[in-house]
């Protein structure tokens, strides 16, 4: 039984579909060209504002995006100290910017954005050291800072910020050498951060998953590269170009199936972009502004997943029984679904069957299926929360 159960895995992971992108050209940033800059989204729009010029000016600037239009719009200028190199994230209805550099001072102050009338808050300072181009990655409704640039060199400590409180909390340091300007994402229950610049002026290719601790996964399968952009993007995390220090932006970028633990690389043949800001909204990324070849861009790109058929998702609680099954089955969820809809599709991701359903159970009936393993996924508000396997033994 123990062999059955690895080469169903192993089918399994040998033909999910790998997720496919296209990169489609949108509006440019607006004016002044800028690299380092700092977004997030919020609804239906992207922000994106701050960042150094070529001239070494740090902005204050601040702009929405709407992609149903494709459209810029000038907002409030961000009230704190022109900077760049800061990291942004949003959480529920809010923006953040937070750290960064102006001119040779280090920050460590945070401000709070309300799209919804246009105004800017001072909450919480960042509890450490001020610093330039951390990480931010929001896990589980809180955003992990960490790592960066400081006074005192590279760091390692992380802190994690709550909205609602308005307080920041230590977190267990990061465990890979010290860096400045790593990536990061967060893929169901568990966040990732990797790549950056360290003490020995090594570019970074290695990766780390966070759950009490770090823990090293497998590197990215590229050179190692500084100032990429981290996006999750349905299920998959993301990772966008970077480069060196010089400026030199990579064109390969790749993602990440946190189930297979996999990388998977492509090639951008358009501009990539180095210390450039990503952001998601509605399913799809964008990121935009940058440094090409040490010259200041402002490309504006839009990310779209184009993979037809199944793909891994994040690993959740469940049980299927029986499994192998001759006649039917039951699966049950670690909690209650209201009008979800569980789809059985073949190993290519074609769909044999689609069952609505709503609490913790729904049951299976073989009804003409042939002896072999599909794919039972649970779709809920358009969001797949599980991908599980499922093997059909008998005539």
């Amino acid at each position: 039984m123990k062999k059955l159960l690895t080469l169903i895995v192993a089918v399994l992971f040998a033909f999910a579909a790998n997720a496919q992108y296209t990169i489609t050209s949108k509006a440019n940033v607006p004016n002044p060209l800028r690299h380092h800059a700092a977004g997030f989204s919020i609804g239906n729009k992207g922000y994106l504002g701050t960042g150094e010029t070529s001239s070494g000016a740090d902005l204050a600037d601040w702009y929405e995006y709407d992609p149903s239009n494709n459209t810029w719009t000038t907002k409030t200028n961000f009230p704190g100290t022109a900077r760049s190199y800061a990291v942004g994230f949003s959480i529920g209805t809010k923006g953040y910017i937070c750290c960064g550099i102006s001119g040779s001072t280090f920050l460590k102050d945070l401000w709070e954005y309300d799209a919804s009338n246009d105004t800017w808050v001072q909450k919480a300072a960042f509890p450490g050291l001020g610093r330039s181009h951390p990480v931010a990655v929001v896990h589980k409704g809180e955003a992990y800072v960490g790592c960066g640039s400081t006074q005192s060199g590279n760091a390692t400590d992380f802190f994690k910020y709550n909205a609602t409180s308005n307080t920041w909390t230590p977190v267990a340091s990061f465990t890979g050498t010290a860096r400045h300007h790593p990536s990061g994402f967060s893929v169901g229950s568990k966040m990732y951060v990797g790549t950056g610049h360290d003490l020995t002026n090594a570019y970074k290719k290695d990766f780390y998953v966070f759950g009490s601790g770090w823990t090293a996964i497998t590197d990215i399968p590229g050179q190692g590269r500084v100032a990429a952009v981290g996006l999750t993007l349905n299920n998959k995390g993301l990772l966008f170009w970077g480069g060196d220090d010089l400026g030199t932006a990579y064109s390969d970028y790749f993602s990440f199936d946190t189930l297979s633990q996999a990388w998977t690389s492509y090639t951008f043949s358009g501009v990539p972009l180095w210390g450039s800001v990503g952001f998601v909204v509605n399913g799809k990324g964008y990121v935009g502004s940058g440094l090409n070849s040490g010259s200041v861009k402002n490309n504006f790109y839009e990310i779209t997943e184009t993979t037809s058929g199944i793909v891994s998702q994040e690993e959740g609680t469940y049980s299927l029984y029986p499994n192998p099954m001759v006649s039917e089955a039951v699966l049950s969820l670690d909690k209650e679904h209201s009008n979800a809809e569980l789809r059985i599709c073949d190993l290519s991701g074609r769909e044999l069957r689609n069952i609505r359903f709503s609490g913790r159970e729904v049951g299976i009936k073989r009804e003409g299926l042939e002896s072999g393993m599909y794919l039972c996924q649970v779709i809920v508000s358009g969001k797949a929360v599980l991908t599980a396997k499922m093997l059909i033994a008998g005539n």
